[in-house]
């Protein structure tokens, strides 16, 4: 049975050794944060799509690429994604058996009006689908339970 300093050596060394690898996004040295030179939420993209739609969900030359080793311009948390509205509903019936013992029944809906909920859009300025929404959150899901209780 090793001793649990050893062990905590050796977490501590695999940390450390794959700390780089893990902390590039987290620092933003690998990060492509792109400098901005217009108002992303008017005009038009440059497929000639409206901005504000899944295709093209902000204005895409309203971005350019920072110098080689520079950090972008643009700020955290400057745009906004697409609304979410979601509307849940559940409904529990017990029905007693006998004493101490009961049936449930539950009926859970998710999403009860099928709202549609896009993701947000695709961020990463090196990426072909920068400024689209390319996902949407699942629709209505139904959950049907029968649950014995003693």
């Amino acid at each position: 049975m090793r001793s649990f300093g050893k062990v905590a050596g050796i977490v501590a060394m695999l940390f450390v050794i794959a700390w780089p690898a893990l902390a590039q996004e987290i620092s933003g040295f690998f990060s492509s944060r792109p400098n901005i030179v217009g108002n992303p939420n008017t005009g038009t993209c440059p497929g000639g799509a409206a901005v504000r739609t899944p295709q093209c969900w902000f204005n895409t030359g309203a971005f350019q690429h920072a110098a080689t080793g520079q950090f972008g311009d643009v700020g955290r948390n400057t745009m906004d994604g697409p609304a979410f509205q979601q509307w849940d509903f559940s409904a529990i019936k017990t029905i007693p058996i006998h004493e101490s013992m009961n049936l449930q029944f539950r009926a859970e809906i998710f999403n009860i009006f099928n709202n549609v909920n896009f993701q947000l859009p695709n961020n990463d300025i090196n990426s072909p689908g920068f400024g689209q929404i390319e996902a949407a959150q699942p629709g209505r899901i139904v959950q049907l339970a029968l649950k014995f209780m003693f």
